[in-house]
C-alpha cells in the first residue's frame, strides 16, 4: 500500500512540476504578426490585413483595430491596449515605414525570447524532477519490487 501511495504522490508531484514549467509565454502574437506581415506582402492595407488575420484567428482586438483604423479613428483609440503588432506597425502607420520587416523582427524577437525561456524552464525542470524521483519513485520501487523478492527468497530459505 505504501508503495502505491508513493507512486501516486510522485506522479502528481512530477505532473505539477511539468505543468508549472509549461506555463511560459504563448506565441500567439508572434504568429499573428507573421500572418499580418504575409497579408501586407500580398498588397493588403494595414487595416485590411489586421481585420483579415483577426477574423481568421478569432482575435477580436485585431478585427476591431482594423475596422477602427479603416473608419479613420485615431491610433490610440484603435489600440486601447498596445501589443506586439501595434508597437511594430506604429512607425509604418505614422511615418510610412515598411511594416513587413518591423513585424517580422518583432515576431522573431518574441520567438527567440520564448525559446530561451523554454530552455531555461526545461533546465530547471530537469533538476527539480530529481526530488520526486528520490523521495517517491525509488522508495516505491524498493517497496514494490525489491522487498517482495527478498521476502520470497528469504521465505524459501527458512
Amino acid at each position: 500500500g505504501g508503495g502505491i501511495v508513493l507512486i501516486v504522490a510522485g506522479y502528481l508531484w512530477s505532473k505539477s512540476l511539468i505543468a508549472r514549467a509549461s506555463r511560459e509565454a504563448a506565441l500567439e502574437e508572434a504568429i499573428d504578426a507573421h500572418l499580418v506581415a504575409g497579408a501586407l506582402v500580398t498588397g493588403a492595407s494595414i487595416p485590411r490585413a489586421l481585420s483579415a488575420v483577426g477574423a481568421a484567428g478569432g482575435r477580436g482586438e485585431l478585427v476591431d483595430a482594423g475596422t477602427l483604423l479603416r473608419l479613420g479613428a485615431p491610433w490610440e483609440e484603435a489600440w486601447p491596449v498596445p501589443g506586439l503588432i501595434s508597437r511594430a506597425i506604429e512607425p509604418a502607420w505614422f511615418d510610412g515605414a515598411n511594416p513587413v520587416p518591423l513585424l517580422s523582427g518583432a515576431a522573431r524577437s518574441v520567438v527567440m525570447r520564448s525559446d530561451r525561456l523554454a530552455r531555461e524552464a526545461a533546465q530547471r525542470l530537469s533538476v527539480r524532477l530529481v526530488v520526486p524521483l528520490g523521495l517517491c519513485y525509488l522508495p516505491a520501487f524498493v517497496l514494490l519490487g525489491v522487498v517482495p523478492v527478498v521476502l520470497s527468497l528469504g521465505g524459501g530459505l527458512l
